[in-house]
C-alpha cells in the first residue's frame, strides 16, 4: 500500500475529519509523485515581467537616472539641428557627421535637463556638453557653454560664386562658403548696396550671418572688385558660373573648395 493509500486509511479508521490530519499540500504532492509518477502535477515556469513599453515620441527620454547608469558625454559640442525628440549635434564646425542626443518632446520637462541657458538656446552654432542616454530612455543633461551669436567678417572679398553657393576670401586669409535657397532673387533680397550682378570676384563685402539661421544672410557690397590673384602671381581670380543659369557646371575652385569643406548657412524663409 503507497504511503498516500495508508494515511488515508489510519484517518478513517480513526472515525476523524480527513482535514484534521491531512497532510500540508506539499507533503502529498510528493508523495503521489512518488508513487505513481503519472500523478503528479505538471509544473508550469514561473511568469515572468511583461517587456518594457516600447518608446514613443512622449516617453522618449523621460525617464530619472537609475543607480549605477552611465551616461554617454559629449564635451563642447556644436549645435546642429533641433527636433521634436532629438538633439543634432557635431564634434566640430567641419564636421561632416552628426550625433542624435535623444531629449523630451515636453518643453517644461527639457527645461529642467539644461543648465546655463534655456531651450531657446539649442539653436545651430550653440557649445554645449551633453551627457545623454543613447537607448532613449532616462533623461540627458545639457550644459550650455556659449551661445550662437551673429558673426561679422569686415574685409572679405567675393572668390567665387555660383548658383546658391557664395565663396569669400575673409581678411584673415580664410576661406568661407555660405549657401542661400531660391536662386538670384533670394541673392537680390539680401544684398545690400548692390545686387547679385554684383557679386563678382574680387568685389570686397562686409558680411553678417547667423549660425542658427534665425537671422537672414546680409551681404553689403563696399567698392568695385579688385585683383584677388594668389600672393605668388600664378594665380588669377576665380572664374564664376553664370547668375541664374540653372545648367552652369561648378568651376574648379568650386569644386575644390567642395572638396576641403565649407560652412554653409541656410537662409529660412521662416523662423522657427
Amino acid at each position: 500500500m503507497g504511503k498516500g493509500c495508508r494515511i488515508a486509511a489510519m484517518v478513517l479508521g480513526l472515525g476523524l475529519p480527513a482535514s484534521a490530519h491531512a497532510e500540508p499540500a506539499s507533503v502529498r504532492v510528493e508523495a503521489l509523485a512518488a508513487d505513481d509518477p503519472a500523478a503528479a502535477p505538471v509544473l508550469q515556469p514561473a511568469p515572468t515581467a511583461p517587456d518594457a513599453a516600447p518608446l514613443t515620441a512622449d516617453t522618449m527620454a523621460t525617464a530619472e537616472k537609475p543607480a549605477g547608469f552611465s551616461y554617454s558625454v559629449l564635451r563642447d559640442a556644436l549645435v546642429d539641428d533641433l527636433t521634436e525628440t532629438l538633439l543634432y549635434v557635431k564634434a566640430r564646425k567641419d564636421a561632416r557627421t552628426t550625433t542624435a542626443v535623444p531629449i523630451p518632446k515636453n518643453r517644461v520637462l527639457l527645461a529642467t535637463c539644461i543648465a546655463g541657458g534655456k531651450v531657446e538656446d539649442l539653436v545651430r552654432g550653440t557649445v554645449v556638453t551633453v551627457e545623454f542616454d543613447a537607448k532613449g530612455v532616462v533623461k540627458p543633461q545639457i550644459v550650455i557653454q556659449s551661445v550662437s551669436q551673429i558673426e561679422v567678417l569686415e574685409g572679405a572679398k567675393i572668390m567665387d560664386r555660383g548658383g546658391s553657393k557664395l565663396f569669400v576670401l575673409t581678411a584673415e586669409g580664410a576661406t568661407r562658403g555660405f549657401e542661400v535657397q531660391g536662386g538670384t532673387q533670394a541673392w537680390d533680397s539680401i544684398v545690400e548696396g548692390g545686387k547679385s550682378a554684383d557679386l563678382k570676384p574680387g568685389t570686397p563685402v562686409r558680411i553678417e550671418f547667423d549660425p542658427s539661421g534665425r537671422q537672414p544672410l546680409k551681404i553689403a557690397i563696399k567698392g568695385k572688385p579688385v585683383s584677388t590673384a594668389s600672393p605668388t602671381g600664378k594665380g588669377s581670380s576665380c572664374a564664376v558660373a553664370r547668375p541664374g543659369s540653372a545648367s552652369a557646371a561648378p568651376t574648379l575652385a568650386i569644386s575644390a573648395l567642395l572638396a576641403a569643406g565649407w560652412f554653409a548657412v541656410r537662409r529660412r524663409a521662416q523662423q522657427r
